[in-house]
């Protein structure tokens, strides 16, 4: 995670571009909700047949009966509670009556402050004619989700600019560490791997940045919208149609972990498919001549045949992250949907002795409540998109920086010596060497060879003629001993 982490570090160096996308992700995400809170003026206006004007003014009016009713029963209630006589019980009932008013005259009061306020409004700009009201709410939301689509576009596009030019740069960082480092490190990964790291492995930590600051900031925000807006008509009721988000929660952790393994495998198979495709093409003169073919064949056959495993046990967890996050959402209309029926239906405030609403809910009010639900779960459906995208780039970030954090072996120094020309001789000074510190191959060689002469070297097979000129050109130090140019030693020479 902290390799992914830098990758984040390093794409916020674009601040102002992905500034300017999470202003539009919130914008889609609020009119992702406003889209939803519109149908509210459409359906009361429907069923109603009047003016919105008129059903503000019946809603002040009624609020302010309801205020002055419950005012002059609570009165009574106390005076009630004040006499004598009344056992515990009874005394608790009044209370609880009291409590109960007291608890509806908080939503009355903030029923009547928002219609009060937004009734000046509804006179200057909407329609008096309830047809024309219908026309410029469904205007208005055609106009809202062309804007909503375009701000999206807008920050898909500047994510994606990030995204790519991080990658952009990771490639060119990864070419230059291939050229730069030590053949004992070079070959640890070899052509092939250093292939795949600049064009799998860059395109994997580029959808998961694309992925970080694309969809994991839309999609939460439009499920915050959605939510908002749910919580504003009932708190109480949201809350009881979350309850299954903890369990899903718990689920889609353990399926992220799974998810993570499955793309680590997925990365190293792709590295050994490429050094074996690289391997066989880069040598096909040789595999022919020797008819190897069969046996290329079948090796890159295997190969193919368990990166194929990988990928299905990958899209296997892939796709079942899809049902657990629809089951999340289908629960939470679910609930609502059975909850607020009987609300409605029964005209109560509580169900199970809990309250769920300061006031018996309207249908209007039950259906964009609903359709703020629905509008929550669609994001909840997309986020197991996001999770997996976020995966890859985390798998993606671990194998690209630590290969970059990889030291060359060939040290050079901070000032190093510059020889002039021409030269006068190169010699190894009881050179020993060994690749990997049991072998030795080379074991106390001297000799000199000086400018303009010819040295002929002959050997069998292994017997150190490579790498002898492997340490003259210094793509190895020698484990004892000295290679020199001109009696200076390598190491002391500009690499």
């Amino acid at each position: 995670m902290k390799y992914f982490l830098r990758a984040l570090r390093d794409a916020s160096k674009s601040w102002p571009l992905l500034l300017s996308a999470f202003l539009c992700s919130a914008g889609v995400a609020g009119l992702w909700g406003a889209n939803i809170a519109a149908l509210f003026p459409i359906i009361e206006v429907t069923l109603n047949g009047k003016s919105l004007q008129d059903w503000n003014k019946t809603r002040i009016e009624t609020a302010e009966s309801n205020l002055a009713n419950h005012e002059q029963e609570i009165d009574q209630l106390r005076e009630q509670l004040a006499g004598g006589g009344r056992t515990q019980a009874e005394k608790n009932t009044l209370q609880n009556r009291i409590d109960t008013l007291t608890l509806e005259d908080k939503g009355q009061g903030a029923i009547l402050s928002s219609a009060q306020a937004i009734q000046p409004w509804l006179e200057k700009y909407i329609p008096r004619d309830p047809f024309q009201t219908v026309l410029l709410v469904v205007v208005l939301i055609v106009v809202s989700t062309f804007l909503k689509h375009c701000l999206l576009l807008t920050s898909t596009m500047l994510v994606s600019f990030v995204a790519m030019a991080i990658s952009r740069d990771l490639r060119v960082k990864i070419f230059n560490k291939a050229l730069e480092l030590d053949r004992t490190q070079f070959m640890k990964n070899g052509s092939a791997g250093f292939m795949a790291q600049v064009t799998h492995t860059a395109d994997m930590l580029s959808n998961g940045i694309t992925t970080t600051f694309g969809g994991a900031v839309t999609e939460p925000l439009k499920i915050i919208a959605c939510l908002g807006g749910a919580f504003c008509i009932s708190w109480q009721l949201t809350l009881a149609c979350l309850t299954l988000a903890p369990v899903v929660g718990f689920l889609m952790v353990w399926l992220n972990r799974k998810m993570r393994g499955a793309s680590k495998n997925i990365l190293a198979q792709a590295l050994g498919f490429h050094h074996v495709m690289l391997e066989a093409l880069n040598n096909v003169l040789t595999v022919q001549a020797y008819t190897m073919e069969a046996f290329e064949r079948d090796r890159f056959r295997d190969s193919t045949n368990h990166m194929m495993k990988i990928g299905l046990r990958h899209n296997f967890y892939r796709a079942l992250a899809n049902p657990i996050t629809e089951v999340l959402g289908i629960g939470m209309v679910a609930t609502s949907i059975a909850v607020g029926a009987w609300l409605v239906i029964n005209q109560e405030t509580q169900i199970f002795g809990i309250t769920m609403t300061e006031q018996p809910m309207t249908v209007p009010g039950i259906m964009v409540f609903f359709g703020m639900l629905i509008g929550a779960s669609d994001p909840v459906r997309k986020l197991s998109g996001v999770i997996t995208g976020i995966n890859v780039g985390i798998v993606g970030a671990q194998s690209l920086y630590p290969l970059l954090d990889t030291p060359s072996k060939l040290k050079e120094k901070p000032n190093p010596y510059y020889l002039p020309s021409p030269h006068r001789e190169i010699a190894l000074r009881n050179v020993s060497f060994s690749y990997d510190g049991i072998d030795t191959v080379l074991k106390n060689v001297d000799v000199a060879i000086e400018f303009g002469e010819r040295v002929a070297i002959v050997g069998p097979n292994g017997g150190g003629k490579s790498t002898l000129i492997n340490l003259i050109c210094r793509f190895y130090d020698p484990t004892e001993g000295t290679v020199e140019l001109d009696n200076v030693p390598l190491t002391e020479l500009a690499v």
